[in-house]
């Protein structure tokens, strides 16, 4: 769309039933996440579809209801939804980042992003306890959580970085944009 709201270009797949989420790695190419199907659908910018990868499931490698996905260093693939994994470019599991285990809260992502010093931000949504955590991308731990109190998270979803070390996120419970400081 350009600036004046005209459409530049659009496409759509007969396999594509319930697309949810996107990214695009450093080629150019479009990452299509779709629920119905369990699916990663990799598009280039014409619309033509080049690989498709994912299986539905709970275990290692399989997707549950994405809600977020973007891109690694060497375009990996970045994924959330009850937890964070990581696939390499063609689809290939590589390690799970982040998975409540046991009795803990359960919780889906709404948001990621991988900020240009390795840190990956995940908005996370629980009952009652939304927050913002914050991972070394790297060695796939949790650095730190933004739990919100004072500004009480209800949904948080999408969320960019700012040079100057804030994240700025999407609340959809509160219908409001939030902005904290990370770094």
């Amino acid at each position: 769309v350009t600036s004046s709201g005209q459409l530049l270009s659009q496409f759509s797949h007969d396999s594509l039933q319930e697309p949810t989420t996107l990214a695009v790695n450093s080629e150019g190419e479009i990452l299509v996440a779709d629920n119905a199907v369990a699916s990663i659908f990799v598009f280039l910018e014409g619309g033509k579809l080049v690989r498709k990868w994912g299986s539905k499931g709970n275990k290692a490698g399989q997707l549950g209801s994405v809600a977020a996905l973007c891109t690694g260093p060497d375009n990996e693939v970045i994924v959330a939804d009850s937890r964070i994994q990581v696939f390499s470019q063609d689809g290939e599991y590589q390690r799970t980042i982040f998975e409540t285990k046991g009795k803990g809260p359960r919780g889906t992502y709404g948001g990621l992003f991988l900020d240009p010093k390795g840190l990956l931000l995940a908005t996370r949504q629980e009952r009652n306890n939304s927050c913002i955590q914050v991972f070394d991308y790297t060695l796939g731990s949790l650095i730190f959580t933004i739990d919100s109190k004072e500004a009480k998270l209800k949904r948080p979803s999408g969320l960019a970085t700012t040079r100057d070390g804030h994240v700025i996120i999407v609340d959809l419970g509160n219908d409001c944009i939030k902005k904290f400081r990370y770094m």
